[in-house]
């Protein structure tokens, strides 16, 4: 009994290992392009943006920049890659706005990231390259 849980311990640890995000992916499939938030999911429930989120996008820069209109309010500042595990925070200057996100998957084209509140509320935002 102990071998077999010692093998799915070794077996779920290896997974979580491999799907972690490299910076090299989060900068060549994430990075410098503009991604539209088409849906928010929270506690399993997906919504279409409203009429005040239709706009809203999320636009990281080579240069360590982002632009992200959220809720139809547009902040601007300086974001952080921290890898391996898929995180990106970004800072307005002066400090009056943050947020850390959580990469859950990249391809070209889609994404999902997920933000905690300090509620500790997860709301995944699916994105797809405008």
């Amino acid at each position: 009994m102990d071998k077999i849980i010692v093998f799915f311990v070794v077996v779920f640890f290896s997974m979580k290992v491999s799907a972690q995000l490299t910076k090299e992916t989060i900068q060549a499939d994430f990075v410098g392009k503009r991604w539209k938030i088409t849906a928010y999911e929270t506690f399993g429930v997906s919504e279409l943006p409203n009429e005040r989120q239709g706009e809203d996008y999320i636009l990281l820069t080579p240069e360590g920049v982002f632009t992200i209109k959220e809720n139809g309010s547009e902040y601007t500042g300086k974001f952080t890659l921290m890898t391996p595990v898929g995180y990106f925070s970004c800072k307005t200057d002066p400090k009056k706005w943050s947020k850390t996100y959580k990469i859950i998957s990249i391809d070209k084209n889609r994404a999902v990231i997920q933000y905690k509140d300090d509620t500790l509320i997860k709301t995944d935002y699916y994105l797809d390259i405008e």
